[in-house]
């Protein structure tokens, strides 16, 4: 169940498809009078809860329905959903240097839930929802299915839940992932031989998604490709305004010979 003034808190917008919550008839509190649309406010209270309560770290999942109204007549219309939040608290002793924005942490989860499905997402900047920052945030996409969102929480929506720490959260579609085939795992021979890196950086504009330049590459580069990420980006004195320079590393691999310098 639900309350119409944690929907509120959310920001969502008046036509929000999740505004439109089923009104229970004989609810037992005004906090319990609606099914629930989201997992979102659960989880953010589950923050609160913790944090009111010095527990720094917080880290919550919770797989459960949710409910859209059906069509006249008919019963609601159940989903199930996943959905998971984690906060930091300061840094020890023994941490060096800044750690990741909670964003790549809550992604890595993400990645790490889809890979144990034998599935793999494409994520999408700005994931639209008002209770996440705009500038870190994803939408989830499976063989181009949306299956969810994820990002950091925005700073008003948790200043409404009470929650003193960033946080971030993801929401997952757990029947639209039951509806996508897995690839099957094939396997393949190590090979034996050394491999080539090469590293390459490039001026992007300052809006461009370095995910999508980086699918690019992937799907350029050739079979001998085996592994292509983002390893620095740099933005200030010899860069153009409204532009940033992002660096690749690409690495090469045959597994039957040794790559020349002109392959």
């Amino acid at each position: 169940f639900a309350s119409g003034a944690e929907l509120d808190r959310l920001g969502l917008d008046a036509d929000d498809p999740r505004c439109r919550a089923v009104r229970v008839l004989n609810p037992l509190t005004d906090e319990e009078s609606r099914l629930r649309t989201t997992l979102v406010p659960s989880l953010l209270g589950v923050a609160h809860a913790n944090r009111a309560r010095q527990h720094a770290t917080v880290r919550a999942f919770e797989i459960g329905r949710v409910f859209a109204p059906g069509a006249p007549g008919d019963l609601p219309v159940e989903t199930r959903h996943a959905a998971g939040l984690v906060t930091r608290g300061e840094p020890g002793i023994w941490e060096r240097g800044a750690p990741p924005p909670l964003f790549f942490e809550a992604k890595g989860i993400v990645e790490r839930v889809l890979e144990g499905l034998g599935l793999v997402g494409a994520y999408h900047a700005d994931a639209g929802e008002p209770f996440l920052h705009p500038g870190a945030s994803a939408r989830i996409e499976v063989e181009g299915r949306a299956v969810g969102t994820l990002g950091e929480v925005h700073p008003e929506v948790s200043a409404r839940f009470e929650i003193d720490a960033a946080c971030a959260i993801f929401t997952l579609d757990l029947d639209a992932l039951a509806a996508v085939t897995p690839e099957p795992v094939r396997y393949r021979e190590v090979s034996r031989h050394p491999s080539v890196r090469r590293d390459r950086a490039v001026l992007l504009p300052r809006e461009q998604a370095a995910g999508d330049v980086l699918a690019a590459i992937r799907g350029a580069a050739g079979p001998h490709l085996v592994d292509a990420a983002v390893f620095d980006r740099y933005e200030g004195r010899g860069v153009p305004e409204g532009r940033v320079s992002v660096a690749f590393r690409l690495v090469f691999q045959r597994p039957d010979r040794t790559l020349t310098d002109a392959e």
